[in-house]
């Protein structure tokens, strides 16, 4: 079985055999396990639009050498991508490895715990324009899906919906706040 195939079979709870398929939902040492940092976000949008493509497929390389170095059956990285250029990259993958591994992305289209930054605005916000925020939020949560649809068609195999809700010691939003 590749790794995509075991992926696919732990995730639906079917047997295989050998360990358990592996992967980072948020791999950050790069540079440290291959010599080179892979592309995010800021990084892309500084590369001139005559050496993106290049630049992208060096980056594909790039996380199948960190997957095969790490023994993953699920690449990750690529969601620090524009969605364009996160398409882009799927095929890249799948032109050099095939559908060796699962493809994998992380988004969010719902309201997490906020940055210490943005705590104030956002508790402000919640009691003074509630309705306002909730128009925005389901703004985010729409575009989410328009990305998720777009991702899927354009090759992605899983898209893990990525945001903190909850402390430690218990969650951010009240269950009420939640539901609404």
């Amino acid at each position: 079985m590749t790794p995509k195939q075991i992926a696919t079979a732990a995730l639906t709870f079917q047997p295989y055999e050998g360990p358990p398929p592996h992967m980072e939902l948020e791999f950050q040492l790069a540079p440290q396990l291959v010599g080179e940092e892979v592309i995010r976000w800021q990084m892309f949008k500084d590369i001139p639009k005559h050496k993106r493509r290049d630049e992208l497929v060096r980056n594909a390389r790039l996380w199948i050498q960190i997957a095969e170095k790490l023994d993953w059956a699920v690449i990750t990285g690529i969601h620090w991508l524009p969605v364009d250029a996160q398409i882009e990259t799927v095929a890249l993958i799948r032109e050099m490895v095939g559908d060796k591994y699962m493809l994998a992305t992380g988004l969010t289209g719902t309201q997490g715990i906020p940055s210490s930054e943005e705590m104030n605005p956002l508790i402000t916000r919640m009691s003074e324009d509630i309705e306002g925020l909730e128009e925005d939020l389901g703004k985010m949560c729409d575009q989410a899906a328009s990305d998720i649809r777009e991702l899927t068609a354009g090759g992605i195999d899983i898209v893990f919906l990525l945001t903190d809700y909850a402390f430690n010691s218990g969650p951010f939003f009240s269950p009420r706040m939640f539901r609404r």
